[in-house]
């Protein structure tokens, strides 16, 4: 189950519980254009909340222990 969903333009993005960051387009929610593993180097904890950026097309994450990053 999403921990955190947002609408963006044509996409679905959904963050969950186990770092797992998905990508849908929005006309096709059964299939997933990007899908990746938040490794714990790159954000330490559990995902908690994300934001889209929509002037660059990045997001910022936030993570269980209070970690900010900007991913594209």
């Amino acid at each position: 189950m999403a921990a955190e969903m947002v609408e963006q333009d044509a996409k679905l993005v959904t963050l969950q519980a186990n770092s797992m960051l998905r990508i849908y387009k929005t006309h096709d929610f059964s299939r997933t254009s990007v899908e990746t593993r938040l490794k714990s180097e790159i954000l330490p904890g559990q995902p908690t909340a994300i934001l889209p950026l929509s002037l660059n097309s990045a997001y910022l994450i936030g993570s269980s222990q209070g970690c900010i990053k900007m991913m594209c």
